[in-house]
């Protein structure tokens, strides 16, 4: 069976689709389907155990003479968690020569740069710099000018990175100092103007000066949940979209801190929810019908505003000509629940938790109907990764586990 895509990504034409499963990225041509690039991952799952390993032999090497017996790499015990290795964060540079990319095994940022035109078809994508932290990195944003990148981390700091520097092995690296900290966990970061944006699994949205990142500007109070998606308005950059645990989207004026609309998603919801949404067992109610919902992914196109609710089979899309109402275009229905949503021009390249024919659909955004149906089943048919059984499926979805229970 095909493993659905985890993460994917149209460039600005929309002549590529970039898809991201398991530790692999996928390149394909949005004429025919065919793939035309793959890259994969080469640090293996027990990256993190072997290095332990090899500290540990270090440590006995300094207090020990003669022979130091080996320790064996430490493996998760039976009924520990699996360990997975997988793509996490996926963007292009603005000129799209680059492709960043954020990885599990090491927890490191990559720079891919791209050369698709290469009759190698081995050297289509190579590797420029790969960077790890002490912590995993879990969202990235880019400069304007392509100059740095700005990581947010697992533990609540933000690191400023040079997108020219040279490769350089992960021992020859220095530890990296960050540039700011949340004191929970980071879930998103964006470059607006001179500004870094940040949210984390507290429900705060930060606006910070750049590069005086001492300095913060405000918060925008407004969510009771966590806040996972932040997007720019394309046309107003002043706009900021904002939204996550909560049943409801907001759209501020970010520079001046403003709430200027607050749309209610409930109605809309309602009707997609299904059992996979239920509240987990020790935390229902007595009806047993008590439902928790997340905004995954938030994209702005042509006066649209897309919304993807976790889980859901649907895509909601508002009419957004102005901030002070947000009405119901349409709701795009989906035979299997969408892992992820991608947009170029007028096309909305849909992922979906598929596993036989029908893993990638792709929408016009004006009459919302599927299109280039051919296409999006070649694609599918053309990733070459598999797998026997669900069981060994990587995780579809990670903004669920962002809410916060009783014991945090």
């Amino acid at each position: 069976m095909k493993h659905p895509f985890q993460l994917i990504l149209a460039n600005r034409e929309g002549s590529l689709l970039f898809a991201s499963t398991k530790n692999v990225v996928q390149v394909f041509s949005t004429e025919n389907g065919q793939l035309i690039a793959k890259w994969i991952d080469p640090i293996d799952t027990f990256h993190t155990l072997k290095k332990q390993q090899k500290e540990k032999i270090q440590a006995l090497k300094e207090k020990t003479e003669g022979p130091v017996k080996i320790p064996k790499i430490p493996v998760p015990g039976k009924g520990a968690p699996p360990i997975f290795n997988y793509i996490r964060n996926m963007h292009l540079t603005g000129d799209e020569s680059k492709l960043i990319v954020t990885t599990d095994s090491d927890k490191a940022v990559v720079i891919l740069e791209l050369n698709l035109d290469n009759s190698d078809f081995e050297s289509r994508i190579v590797v420029l710099s790969r960077q790890a932290f002490a912590k995993r990195p879990c969202a990235i944003s880019i400069k304007e000018d392509d100059s740095r990148i700005v990581v947010a981390d697992k533990f609540g700091d933000v690191y400023d990175v040079s997108l020219d520097k040279k490769f350089l092995t992960l021992e020859q690296q220095a530890p990296k100092k960050s540039i700011l900290g949340h004191v929970s966990m980071l879930t998103n970061v964006i470059f607006a103007k001179n500004y870094i944006i940040t949210s984390d699994r507290d429900e705060h949205i930060r606006v910070t000066q750049y590069p005086k990142t001492y300095i913060i500007e405000r918060y925008l109070f407004g969510h009771s949940q966590f806040v996972s998606c932040l997007k720019l308005c394309p046309w107003n950059e002043d706009i900021l979209i904002s939204g996550g645990g909560d049943d409801f989207i907001n759209i501020w004026n970010w520079t001046t801190g403003d709430l200027l609309f607050h749309l209610d998603l409930t109605s809309y919801v309602q009707p997609l929810i299904t059992d996979r949404h239920l509240a987990p067992m020790r935390l229902q109610n007595k009806e047993g019908n008590l439902t928790e919902t997340n905004v995954s992914e938030l994209l702005v196109h042509d006066h649209k505003l897309f919304v993807l609710i976790e889980c859901t089979s649907a895509v909601l899309i508002f009419d957004f000509q102005s901030t002070e109402n947000l009405p119901l275009l349409h709701v795009i229905k989906t035979q299997s629940p969408v892992v992820h949503i991608s947009i170029a021009l007028s096309k909305l390249y849909v992922a979906l938790e598929d596993y036989t024919t029908d893993g990638l659909e792709i929408f016009d955004t004006n009459t919302f109907q599927p299109v280039l149906e051919d296409v999006s089943k070649n694609i599918h048919s053309n990733s070459t990764v598999e797998f026997e059984s669900t069981t060994e499926q990587y995780p579809l979805y990670h903004v669920a586990q962002l809410r916060k229970r009783g014991e945090h």
